[in-house]
């Protein structure tokens, strides 16, 4: 059986993604992947003589976006012929980096003119990993960068607003990681290698940890420098000896389907293999379902992790908060403003397939 990933690489000046991306190839390669680059779309075109200072902008990031898009559907017809059953597709940026390059109304006459959304673009990679511009972490590296490298015109502050506008647009993809620059580029590469691990492997493990929390206000969310909330339903399948979840999850009437089948190995990690759904695929399974559940999903990134916060129509004063990690000792703070009443990791009271069940959340 073939095994294909696609992730994405990016982050905002001097993150090391070029470094960053030789480690990947290295590493995967060493393990058996075969690794298919898709370079850097923007910078190939520049060299190439097309360059936004010669068009509007709308026109050079549709024609960039464009190329995008044929790159990476080319390797992923290429992953089917190559010999290797596990095939990495690394992503040198994608689609969403170019929203930190637009205004609103010049990302939405993009998706006028490609016939796109956001949860398309987004929504359509197994992993993105955004790595810091240095300028975050160690200001006088990224200085003596800039000094030394004609081609690295933003100022320290430029980067780090460039960085932000790039993560804030990949908040609300499903399985988005930070890679923080607050530590030795050496550690920083380690960090990237096991979570890229910990999506690209045939043996999937989900490690969160899971709090009962007060709900916080729409003010408190709203503020919130990088957050973004997610329409989601999910359902539960009993289908012959199979038990699965399936979940519809997107934005703005947009959605991606997916099956999710889990098995429990500790109290915070459970065997998990997600597999895309077409919508009638969806329907079909939920038609069969004997349980099921909506919510708003808050995607949230904040102290180099990314929290998801779900908040049910079930209770307006009560909420969950989970975040994923690569291990269960891996430390995390959670976000500023949240109010936790208590841990709910092993409490199966607090699993969705409970709350599916009954529409209801204990408090105590």
């Amino acid at each position: 059986m073939k095994n294909v990933w696609k992730i994405v690489l990016t982050g905002g000046p001097c993150a090391g993604k070029t470094t960053a991306m030789n480690a990947v190839k290295k590493h995967f390669t060493a393990k058996g992947f075969r690794v298919l680059a898709v370079s850097e779309t923007a910078s190939d075109l520049i060299c190439g003589g097309i360059s936004p200072f010669n068009m509007d902008n709308v026109t050079f990031q549709y024609i960039v976006t464009s190329t995008m898009r044929f790159r990476e559907s080319m390797m992923e017809l290429a992953a089917q012929t190559v010999e290797e059953e596990n095939v990495l597709i690394v992503c040198d940026r994608a689609q969403m980096d170019n929203v930190a390059y637009m205004t609103d109304e010049q990302y939405c006459e993009l998706q006028k003119r490609m016939n796109t959304n956001i949860v398309e673009m987004r929504d359509g990679y197994d992993a993105v990993f955004h790595l810091e511009t240095a300028a975050k972490g160690d200001k006088k590296s990224y200085e003596a960068n800039f000094a030394d490298n004609a081609a690295r015109y933003e100022t320290v502050q430029e980067a780090i607003e460039t960085d932000n506008k790039i993560l804030k647009s990949w908040v609300g993809q499903p399985h988005l990681r930070v890679i923080r620059s607050d530590v030795d580029f050496d550690r920083k590469i380690e960090l990237l290698l096991r979570e890229v691990s910990h999506v690209a492997t045939t043996e999937p493990c989900e490690t969160e940890r899971k709090f009962l929390i007060k709900r916080p206000t729409a003010e408190q969310l709203r503020i919130l420098p990088f957050a973004r909330p997610v329409d989601i339903e999910q359902y539960y399948v009993k289908d012959g000896n199979e038990s699965f979840r399936i979940r519809q999850r997107g934005e703005g009437g947009h959605y991606i389907y997916i099956r999710t089948d889990k098995k429990k190995k500790t109290d915070v990690t459970r065997e998990e293999m997600e597999t895309r759904l077409t919508r009638e695929e969806y329907e079909a399974y939920k038609a069969k379902a004997e349980c099921g559940l909506s919510k708003t999903r808050w995607c949230i990134a904040e102290n180099g992790k990314y929290f998801e916060l779900d908040m049910y129509p079930y209770s307006d004063e009560l909420a969950i908060i989970e975040i994923e990690l690569c291990d269960e000792n891996e430390e995390f703070t959670l976000p500023s403003f949240v109010e936790v009443i208590k841990e709910v990791t092993d409490d199966e009271r607090y699993t969705n397939h409970s709350i599916a069940r009954t529409h209801y959340i204990e408090k105590q």
